[in-house]
């Protein structure tokens, strides 16, 4: 893992649990940019730099997870990560319990990843051949599934659809071009 730091940190703890729930010490080293390296890269900031290595817990990487599809469903090893930073006399000045944010995201992931194949599961029972009937409880499932990044092509017609014809609190986008309103 790596991460930008305030520049007063000088090196930084960084612990986590194994599998068998021991806490564990992991690799960290900490750069800075200095006087010399601002001016040779041409910049005022003062920063620190973290680079820090963890074991591999056998999960899928955590950037494909982020950046495409990935089957990590679990925080891992990530999840338990602590930080501790220093000043250069030994005085705690940062503490970040990195693992908890991550553990909380991945408990999202997955809350929304189950709430969306809910979505999809109610919109294709209420499917017919020809779409999905223009009624109140189809368009309040189809914004429900729109808000949540589950929409299907059916919810999209169903949608305009209601919108066009001014139903259940929808409008088009009106010749301002403001946004389609949608029901709360």
């Amino acid at each position: 893992m790596s991460a930008l730091l305030s520049p007063n940190i000088d090196e930084v703890e960084l612990t986590y649990e194994d599998r068998s729930g021991d806490r564990l010490s992991g690799y960290t080293d900490v750069g800075h940019v200095d006087e010399q390296i601002a001016g040779t890269i041409g910049t005022e900031d003062r920063v620190g730099y973290l680079v820090a290595f963890l074991p591999d817990d056998g999960l899928p990487s955590a950037a494909a997870s982020r950046h495409g599809p990935s089957k990590r469903r679990d925080a891992g090893v990530l999840g338990t990560v602590e930080l501790v930073g220093f000043d250069a006399s030994g005085e705690v000045v940062a503490r970040n319990h990195f693992g908890r944010g991550v553990a909380h995201d991945y408990a999202r992931q997955e809350r929304e990843g189950i709430e969306k194949a809910r979505l999809r599961l109610e919109i294709e029972a209420a499917e017919r051949r020809d779409g999905l009937a223009l009624t109140r409880s189809n368009v309040t499932l189809c914004v429900d599934a729109l808000r949540a990044g589950a929409e299907t092509v059916s919810c999209r017609e169903l949608i305009h659809e209601a919108a066009a014809r001014k139903l259940f609190g929808l409008r088009t986008a009106g010749p301002g071009g403001e946004d389609v309103v949608l029901p709360d």
